[in-house]
């Protein structure tokens, strides 16, 4: 029930932030009423938010549901989205246990009711600011939970979405390849990505949409000074606990920051971009070998596998990782729970993973001091779920429990 509770309390802080003008999704908001006043053009994403100063980086794919909802007002699309959010994490949370019940031994009401919480918690941290990790992370288990059932489309609409709308959830595609056959993977990704790239917005935004689309890719994709460019550029951020960010900690002199901060570093940002490429690479290619290892799982464990690898891969190499990203690691966490479901545990072990993942989910939520977060403590923790990850897949692989209790 307190789950529920800060939920229900950071899907009203959306509401308040909405009227207020003053969070992620009142800059889509704004956006979507410039576009509905018509005459945007492509140019729109080279220009900033008019009050907050941030950048427009929502696309058409994106964009198109506030164009809709932009005659209800701040408010009533804060409400709107609000109550999509809340649909969207019930229903990420019935994804998570048709998965868990799949896959694993059937689970006890306690331990589903801990995945139902682990969820909701994480999702939590996204709710209040509107951004759409709570939508990418429903797709990913319910594209997940299709694929588990031999739902090709299902799987291609759910994963074709949250890539259109911010282009890095294509790195989950792999999974999604792995686990079902070429043809009809194709089939249902094209049926979802022109759904959601070109009819919708089309019938939401009009013509305009594919001037904007063009505008979205020249400003914010392709841009040296885009907004894509800027993520990799390793400014540091204490609440930001991303690969360059980290990096930038001890290989760059920041005055402001290390001023106030005591980290020890060195002073040679040459060094950055060489580090932040050599750690991606070692990343993509251990993720790629333990995922291509785990397609000789059955498909009911290789699904929730499969996603669980890339999500966690894929968080371990974002340049911006702050608690409203927290969300995308649950399927990892998810992949851990039905592989230890599968071993008759005592209590007290039980117990203490269930401390280690609620532990992990706090400090990737930032729930630690200024001054822990400044040494970029949650970097190494995305990494360390990243190898846990990689080690229980190996594990399954190596066991013959697939084999009993199949469904």
């Amino acid at each position: 029930w307190a789950a529920v509770v800060l939920v229900l309390s950071q899907a009203g802080s959306l509401v308040y932030r909405a009227h207020a003008g003053t969070s992620d999704v009142s800059v889509f908001i704004r956006t979507a009423e410039v576009v509905r006043e018509g005459g945007a053009g492509p140019g729109l994403y080279a220009q900033p938010d008019a009050l907050s100063g941030w950048a427009r980086t929502i696309p058409p794919a994106g964009l198109w549901p506030f164009v809709v909802a932009g005659p209800l007002g701040a408010t009533g699309v804060g409400v709107a989205w609000a109550l999509v959010n809340l649909v969207l994490v019930a229903v990420g949370a019935c994804a998570a246990l048709s998965l868990l019940s799949r896959a694993g031994r059937t689970p006890s009401r306690t331990t589903g009711l801990w995945v139902v919480a682990l969820w909701m918690v994480l999702a939590s941290a996204s709710l209040q600011v509107g951004q759409f990790s709570i939508l990418f992370a429903t797709c990913w288990l319910v594209g997940g939970a299709a694929v588990a059932t031999g739902r090709h489309v299902a799987a291609g609409l759910a994963f074709a979405w949250p890539t259109l709308i911010k282009l890095y959830p294509a790195f989950l595609l792999p999974g999604l390849f792995a686990s079902l056959t070429w043809r009809r993977t194709l089939l249902g990704l094209a049926v979802g990505g022109l759904t959601w790239a070109m009819v919708l917005p089309l019938w939401a935004i009009g013509a305009e949409s594919t001037a904007l689309l063009g505008g979205f890719l020249q400003h914010v994709v392709f841009s040296p000074d885009g907004r894509v460019a800027t993520y990799f550029s390793g400014a540091i951020s204490v609440t930001n606990q991303g690969l360059e960010p980290f990096l930038a900690r001890y290989l760059t002199h920041s005055p402001d920051f290390h001023g106030r901060y005591r980290v020890l570093h060195v002073d040679a940002p040459a060094l950055l971009g060489p580090v932040a490429l050599l750690t991606r690479g070692t990343i993509v290619s251990a993720t790629a070998w333990t995922a291509y290892q785990a397609r000789r799982l059955p498909v009911l464990q290789g699904a929730p596998a499969q996603v669980a690898l890339w999500a966690s891969a894929l968080y371990a190499m974002l340049p911006e990782t702050k608690a409203r990203y927290a969300v995308y690691v649950f399927p990892a966490f998810l992949w851990w729970i039905i592989v230890w479901t599968r071993v008759p545990l005592r209590a007290g072990t039980r117990v203490g993973r269930g401390v280690v993942v609620s532990g992990f989910a706090l400090v990737l939520l930032g729930a630690l001091p200024r001054g822990l977060l400044a040494w970029g403590v949650g970097y190494p923790v995305s990494v360390a779920v990243w190898l846990i990850t990689l080690g229980l897949t190996f594990r399954a692989l190596r066991r013959s429990w697939w084999a009993e209790d199949r469904w």
